[in-house]
């Protein structure tokens, strides 16, 4: 969901036209839109296309410009990620949307329809960054960089925010209103790392990309709510008037003030409601085990209760899905042991005050020797092996969900399926099979894997409207998963949906009680969901 830097949008510009060339290409076309997809995404493409013009009216009327132009929309899935990007070309500009639902837990897990999000998304990029200017010069030069004003000028902040606050206004649904933003923004804030101005476009820190689209998104909403609904409207006017204006000097002449300086006060007032809040609401928290870094995750229990495994994530990219002992950590025994002998050699010393338990050192550890993201790691029964989801290129370099089978004692790691689109997977009673989850051409559904021949096969309809995830098996032989539908995102067992509305992530206790993720009016918590909702 990027409008990408000039340079980048030229490259893509060129090297997306020959993407998939081998592929059946079809092409839809409406009145200000030609969708071209390869025949097996003919359904995800025609749903798309037969709502594509009224996203572009419903953006239109918020943008206060219509293009003339005619976009060619790319419709194809080369990450294995939900995602799209604008190329906001004056002279040809294309879409490319990524045939890939989010997960629940995701930045964009809270919609109402996925394809509608990432269309208005897009189409916001589209029409926001068509409006040319009106300055004869750069009219004149447009024609050699056909870029307008404001892809040229505005900060990175203000391009994803902008889309992502008509993304919520639109649809009603995607980050503005979402409890992940809230909670991010929130626990950001009563911590004191919220971005300064300067790094909103771009951080190196955790989540620090993410801020365009979180922070700037609630920014833009502060100015509106402060200056009216017509501001951003005239900030556009203003960057792409005749008289040339740099970002800078047509926000202030918008706004009043700087945008740095108004971005300060901004920060202080969430800061301050943050923890207002804080304070009001009755917060449960459970005690730190381990302090990791980035977006490390995904803990898995052995069935035993004595290992744990989880993946860890670094800054640069690097990932490893490790086993840890659940048991006592040596390293807190050695620490207590030299403070004891500190204090005894010194008793008026002061032993250290501890915020955080000591890191613990990995049992085993695998790091996949192609790179890559490891994901959604789960013991088999026999609680010897870990099945989990490494993406795999096929000839073309187009990414595709596969799973893996590691036994840490061992150090086997085995290839289960190859490109056969699937991820989420957890074993079923028998030890020999899994259920998981297919994300193919736009289709969404449960399968059951051979762990031995990774033969996949169908457990029910595939849908686009209907998005499933995270199977879970219990002792007893109850499967749980997770479901989006119109209604939002709930809990299925065995094929009956739970009555907790924003609920996902489930897991099965270990005497059968069933706990899931839920997200509810800016908050995120654990609760029981089997006999009603109980928070944990």
């Amino acid at each position: 969901m990027r409008a990408f830097p000039a340079w980048i949008i030229v490259l893509a510009a060129v090297t997306a036209q020959g993407q998939g060339p081998d592929a059946d290409w079809r092409t839809i076309t409406t009145q200000h839109f030609r969708v071209h997809y390869p025949a097996e995404y003919e359904a995800w493409a025609r749903r798309a296309a037969s709502r594509i013009e009224p996203v572009r009216d419903a953006v239109v009327r918020e943008v206060g410009y219509e293009p003339e132009q005619i976009t060619d929309i790319l419709v194809m899935n080369p990450l294995a990620d939900a995602n799209g990007l604008t190329l906001p070309l004056l002279d040809h500009p294309r879409i490319v949307l990524f045939a890939e639902p989010p997960p629940p837990e995701s930045q964009v897990g809270e919609f109402s329809d996925w394809i509608d999000l990432l269309t208005v998304h897009e189409t916001t990029h589209l029409v926001h960054l068509l409006r040319p200017s009106r300055n004869p010069m750069q009219r004149l030069l447009s024609r050699v960089l056909p870029l307008n004003p404001i892809t040229l000028t505005a900060p990175r902040w203000v391009l994803e925010g902008y889309a992502t606050v008509l993304e919520g206004r639109i649809t009603g649904s995607g980050r503005p209103g979402s409890s992940i933003r809230a909670a991010i923004l929130r626990q950001w804030a009563i911590s004191g790392q919220l971005p300064s101005y300067s790094q909103l476009d771009s951080d190196q820190r955790f989540m620090g990309m993410s801020m365009a689209y979180l922070v700037g998104s609630a920014y833009l909403e502060w100015l509106e709510q402060r200056s009216g609904m017509d501001a951003l409207r005239h900030l556009w006017a203003r960057l792409t008037a005749r008289q040339r204006r740099g970002f800078d000097q047509a926000f202030e002449g918008v706004f009043g003030e700087s945008a740095e300086r108004l971005y300060g006060r901004f920060a202080s007032e969430l800061t301050a409601r943050a923890i207002e809040l804080t304070k009001r609401e009755t917060l449960r928290e459970g005690e730190l085990w381990q302090e990791t870094k980035r977006e490390s995750g995904d803990p898995a229990v052995s069935p035993d209760g004595s290992k744990l495994a989880m993946v860890l994530r670094a800054a640069h990219g690097e990932t490893k899905l490790v086993v840890f002992s659940t048991g006592p950590n040596p390293e807190e025994e050695k620490l207590a042991k030299r403070i004891e002998e500190m204090l005894k050699r010194d008793p008026q010393d002061v032993a250290p005050v501890r915020a955080k338990p000591l890191s613990r050192k990995p049992l085993q550890t695998l790091q996949p020797i192609d790179g890559g993201d490891i994901e959604q790691p789960r013991w088999t029964r026999d609680g010897h092996s870990i099945l989990y989801t490494h993406k795999q290129p096929d000839g073309e370099g187009f990414l595709h969900h596969d799973l893996f089978l590691w036994t840490p004692e061992s150090g086997v790691n085995r290839r289960v399926t190859h490109l056969a689109d699937t991820h989420d997977a957890d074993p079923l009673l028998d030890g020999q099979h899994a259920i998981a989850v297919r994300s193919r051409y736009g289709f969404s559904e449960l399968v059951t894997v051979d762990l031995n021949s990774g033969e996949v096969a169908e457990r029910g309809e595939r849908s686009i409207e209907r998005i499933v995830g995270h199977p879970r098996v219990s002792a007893e032989g109850r499967i749980a998963w997770e479901e989006h539908d119109r209604s939002g995102w709930h809990v299925v067992v065995d094929g009956k949906p739970m009555p907790v509305s924003g609920a996902f992530s489930p897991e099965w206790g270990s005497h059968g009680e069933l706990f899931a993720t839920v997200a509810s009016e800016g908050f995120i918590d654990i609760a029981r969901i089997d006999s009603g909702l109980q928070p944990i």
